[in-house]
């Protein structure tokens, strides 16, 4: 990406460092790896989170309750029920048969499976979209990723966002 913050997913691979500030990723069918980063973002699809011993953590669990990390920021996702304030400074939302929701948050994220993505009326911003070609977001930071689909422009080129 060459910018400050670098975004990644691989979904049949292996996950490969970006050689940036704050990494983020994701292993569909796999155990997740450190990254060496000061920053650390963890999903698994069919297993238990692991704690990553950073400064910041995010959890996912797609068929159970939410952890609390006992970390400064937390993010919570839920498989089919609606999303959980965690009680921390930034949170992110997942919801997977429903509209997303509002956090009232400084920083929020939001991720729909079958449809379009929604504003969120906040600092910074993230999409992802499970079966359709990536928006721009018209925020200061963003986030794509592709389920079934090579990433923007073939190969995680420029989002044509501030931060890449």
């Amino acid at each position: 990406m060459g910018t400050g913050t670098q975004l990644g997913l691989e979904h049949n691979d292996d996950w490969n460092t970006m050689g940036t500030g704050t990494l983020w990723v994701l292993q569909l069918n796999g155990d997740w790896n450190t990254m060496g980063t000061g920053t650390l973002w963890v999903l698994e699809h069919n297993g238990d989170w692991n704690t990553m011993g950073t400064e910041t953590q995010w959890v996912l669990e797609l068929n159970g309750d939410w952890n609390t990390m006992g970390t400064g920021t937390q993010w919570g996702l839920e498989h089919n029920g609606d999303c959980d304030a965690m009680g921390t400074g930034t949170q992110w939302g997942l919801e997977h048969n429903e509209d997303w929701n509002t956090r009232e948050t400084e920083t929020q994220w939001g991720l729909e499976h079958n449809g379009d993505w929604n504003t969120m009326g906040t600092g910074t911003q993230g999409r992802l979209k499970h079966n359709g070609d990536w928006n721009t977001m018209a925020t200061g930071t963003q986030w794509g990723l592709e389920h079934n689909g090579d990433w923007n422009n073939g190969d995680r080129n420029t989002l044509k966002t501030g931060t890449q």
